[in-house]
């Protein structure tokens, strides 16, 4: 958001939305460009991606005060990418906080430049981090959702009921939780079954 002016989020947004695709942009990754959003335009980058119109907010690293009770308001939903974020030294970003406001959370890896496109690693690490921090459990099934349901509002998928696709993994189970299963123990050589649009594609 640092690197665009107000009136051209506009324009993306519009032509995102005349598209029909999803509109989304990084914000307040790092507390420098907060800072710089806060003096130039007196707003910080989450309120001005919020009026600008994007439903779809990536890191959300440092939040300033009234950020999150903004993204709540609004019913936009937050793309954390925690791995990216200790890789960058950037922070690690308020989930707990923001779990509890009620906001849409989902898991990203950023890109490749600083992470594998790996889901179950981005789960642990989210999970791991997030105990640190407060020190006490983030829960595993929350951590689980934000990798695959809580993105059924924008993509029609990730939700194990009648009318979605059928896209589903099957894994072995390595430990008595399953969740824990999944997120603190399951490589991709743990994986049985995949299955996408009600096909096997892999065993």
């Amino acid at each position: 958001m640092g690197e665009i002016t107000d009136e051209t989020a506009s324009i993306i947004v519009e032509e995102c939305e005349r598209a029909g695709k999803i509109a989304s942009i990084h914000v307040a990754e790092h507390r420098e460009s907060q800072r710089r959003s806060l003096e130039d335009t007196g707003m910080s980058e989450v309120e001005r991606a919020l009026n600008a119109g994007f439903k779809l907010l990536v890191h959300l690293t440092n939040p300033v005060r009234g950020d999150l009770e903004l993204v709540r308001e609004s019913g936009a939903s937050v793309v954390l990418c925690p791995r990216s974020n200790g890789a960058l030294s950037s922070g690690i970003p308020p989930i707990r906080r923001m779990h509890e406001l009620g906001i849409n959370l989902l898991l990203g890896t950023d890109n490749l430049m600083f992470n594998s496109p790996d889901m179950l690693r981005e789960m642990e690490y989210t999970l791991k981090v997030t105990r640190g921090c407060a020190r006490r459990y983030f829960p595993p099934v929350e951590v689980l959702r934000m990798a695959t349901s809580n993105t059924s509002a924008f993509t029609g998928t990730g939700v194990i009921e009648e009318g979605f696709p059928a896209d589903l993994i099957l894994v072995e189970k390595l430990s008595g939780d399953p969740y824990l299963s999944i997120i603190n123990r399951t490589e991709s050589k743990n994986i049985i079954y995949l299955i996408i649009k009600g096909k096997l594609v892999k065993r």
